[in-house]
C-alpha cells in the first residue's frame, strides 16, 4: 500500500486498498473494496475505513513524504489489523439483489444488510399516522427502518432507532466527516427513499 499524507478536517495518512480486505477499524470488522481507502490518525494508532467517494469529499493529498518511522509504524499496524484479504474475504454474493458481497445470512442464504432490512420492512405491520390517520410507508435510512408519513411527513421511531441513527451522525465525525456535510449526506439518503417511494 501507498501511503501518502493527506489534509482535510486534520492531517492524516491514507492509503487506497488495491484489493478487498476485512479490516478491524476502531468501529469493529469491516468489509472494505479495492478503491476504498484507510485513513491513520499521525499518532499511528488508530485504523479507520472511509469508501472512496467519502474520502475523496473529505481530503486532499499533501505533497510532503512520509517520515522513516511513520513507514515502519504504518505496516506493523495494517498486518495487525488487515485480517483477510482477497476477493474471498468480503463473503458469497448476495442472493436477493446480486450485487454487493456480504458475509452475512438471512434466512439460511447469503444476504446483505440492505436486502435484509428491506425484507424486514416489508414484513413489520403498517402503521396509521398519529398526526392525520394517513398509512405510514416503511423506509430504510442508515439501517433503521422507519415509518413516514407521505401527507405530513412525520416520521415514527420505535424504541432505540432515533439512538442508532444519533450514532451515525456520530460516526460521521469520528471518520473526520464535517458535520454539515454528514447531516447533508443524511438528509439525502431520507429524500432519496422518499422519491422511491413515490415514484
Amino acid at each position: 500500500m501507498k501511503w501518502q499524507i493527506y489534509s482535510g478536517t486534520g492531517r492524516v495518512y491514507g492509503a487506497e486498498l488495491k484489493e478487498p480486505a476485512v479490516v478491524q477499524t476502531m468501529h469493529g470488522a469491516v468489509g472494505a473494496e479495492a478503491g476504498d481507502f484507510l485513513v491513520v490518525d499521525l499518532d499511528c494508532e488508530r485504523i479507520r475505513y472511509y469508501p472512496a467517494r467519502y474520502f475523496h469529499r473529505s481530503y486532499q493529498v499533501v505533497e510532503r513524504p512520509l517520515p522513516l518511522k511513520a513507514q515502519a509504524d504504518l505496516s506493523a499496524l495494517v498486518v495487525q489489523h488487515v485480517i483477510e484479504s482477497g476477493e474471498g474475504s468480503i463473503g458469497e454474493t448476495c442472493v436477493r439483489c446480486g450485487n454487493r458481497r456480504t458475509r452475512m445470512e438471512f434466512e439460511g442464504v447469503p444476504t446483505c444488510m440492505d436486502c435484509e432490512l428491506k425484507l424486514k420492512a416489508q414484513r413489520e405491520e403498517t402503521m396509521r399516522c398519529h398526526h392525520d390517520g394517513g398509512e405510514m410507508r416503511k423506509e430504510v435510512i442508515q439501517n433503521v427502518i422507519v415509518d413516514r408519513c407521505p401527507e405530513c411527513g412525520g416520521v415514527w421511531f420505535d424504541g432505540g432507532e432515533l439512538d442508532i441513527l444519533g450514532a451515525a451522525f456520530r460516526r460521521a465525525a469520528d471518520f473526520g466527516m464535517p458535520a454539515e456535510l454528514a447531516s447533508r449526506l443524511i438528509h439525502g439518503l431520507v429524500d432519496r427513499e422518499s422519491d422511491k417511494k413515490s415514484n
